[in-house]
């Protein structure tokens, strides 16, 4: 699974969303959600979330990998590649 934290005041999440649209159809099976942590900032503190936009690639419920900052489309599918395997 894969949650893109984000908010609408974050300059990067909008670019980092639309890399996640083009690099997600590739992975089949992948489970991808957004959550404004504007409108929740307890999963953000939950995952100790200090700047967005942020990946949180997630594995049979426990957390893999976070992406902190904006990641180009090779790094999103290198950390996908390493998530599925």
């Amino acid at each position: 699974m894969l949650v893109d934290l984000r908010a609408d005041w974050c300059p990067q999440c909008g670019p980092q969303e639309g890399v996640l649209e083009r690099v997600l159809p590739g992975f089949e099976g992948v489970v991808a959600g957004s959550v404004d942590v504007g409108r929740y900032p307890e999963v953000a503190e939950r995952h100790e979330v200090v700047s967005l936009p942020t990946l949180l690639l997630l594995r049979d419920g426990r957390l893999a990998e976070s992406l902190t900052g904006f990641k180009s489309a090779p790094l999103v599918r290198a950390a996908l590649q390493r998530l599925v395997g």
